[in-house]
């Protein structure tokens, strides 16, 4: 599927499950979700994008939501903070956590891949809201409400 018709289809199906605000960003590149987060004042921004690989010839979507910018790349490269995230990576039952290369910045994500020929509305809006919870307990241990 083209890049122009997937990302099209990412919109229909964000606004069938609800997200009516989803917009793409001014590039084009991803769509913009505000996830209000269930019993707080806060809420998470999730970005959905199409991965530039395929899986078995079948478009791939990449949900996450960004939980820290680290304040230099010494932060980053904590050993200790990295085998925390491994660990917890493990023990999510959906997800991982990464470090994602986007807009001239290195920051950490909760992602979680789907594939685009089997997303509807209703697989989309748990993903979206896994993506925007785990994103926001992150935030809270650290408190930090950065996104």
């Amino acid at each position: 599927m083209g890049q122009r018709k997937s990302e099209d289809l990412l919109l229909y199906i964000a606004k069938q499950a609800g997200y009516s605000d989803a917009r793409e960003d001014p590039e084009g590149q991803k769509l913009v979700v505000t996830v209000p987060i269930e019993n707080t004042a806060r809420s998470q921004l999730v970005f959905v994008k199409t991965k530039d690989t395929k899986l078995v010839d079948h478009d791939v979507v990449t949900f996450y939501a960004y939980c820290l910018t680290p304040s230099s790349e010494a932060q980053l490269h904590k050993s200790r903070d990295l085998v925390h995230l491994l660990i917890q990576n493990w023990e999510m039952p959906y997800g991982k956590y990464a470090l994602v290369s986007d807009e001239n910045q290195t920051r950490l994500a909760i992602c979680c891949d789907q594939l685009l020929d089997t997303l509807d509305p209703e697989e989309f809006d748990v993903v979206v809201r896994y993506v925007s919870e785990y994103a926001d307990r992150f935030e809270e241990r650290l408190e930090k409400d950065q996104y």
